[in-house]
């Protein structure tokens, strides 16, 4: 299979590029600095550069996102790049669990409803505004939202469960779930 993926040299964006190579998939990387991964393919850009970021997914089977956000909305910013290029694309990302829907009022998210302890919000509001546009758009997308990424090597034990936004419009596809998850 062939990968875009963007935020490979980041924490999580790193275990899956290591799942990823250990499979066999051919990897196509955006990276902000020059790096040298052996077996990648790796674009110097930024996720939000338009022609950078149509480099990485050309000729992708999936694009996977292990973006981090900042005060910049890269996320939201990213994901209308991404639509653009590659409306009917398939793209799986990481987002935070603060976008699920609240266990204390289902009518909101996590972090709207303050289900979270974060005082500060900008960072979900970025997923959010990239959860909508992927909603809006004819992208086949899963976004995985973990509670908790700890430091540590990779283990092999996780959790799955399925958040069905009632409220939304929700598209759910399989995939396959040992490279996603992290083993």
């Amino acid at each position: 299979m062939n990968i875009a993926l963007l935020g490979g040299t980041g924490r999580t964006g790193q275990h899956f590029l290591q799942l990823a190579q250990a499979e066999g998939h051919t990897i196509t990387m955006l990276s902000r600095k020059p790096v040298t991964v052996e077996g990648v393919n790796v674009v110097v850009g930024d996720a939000t550069n338009e022609q950078a970021l149509a480099e990485v997914v050309q000729g992708a089977d999936i694009i996977v996102s292990a973006l981090g956000t900042d005060n910049a909305h890269v996320l939201e910013r990213f994901t209308k790049v991404v639509i653009a290029l590659a409306p009917t694309a398939r793209i799986i990302t990481v987002g935070t669990a603060a976008i699920l829907q609240s266990r204390l009022d289902a009518t909101k998210l996590r972090y709207e409803a303050g289900d979270t302890k974060r005082r500060s919000t900008t960072a979900a509001e970025d997923h959010h505004k990239m959860l909508t546009q992927l909603q809006n758009s004819n992208m086949r997308w899963t976004i995985v939202c973990p509670t908790y990424l700890p430091e540590g090597p990779v283990s092999a034990n996780y959790r799955v469960e399925v958040d069905i936004y009632q409220t939304m419009r929700y598209k759910l596809q399989r995939v396959k779930w040992r490279i996603v998850c992290m083993k």
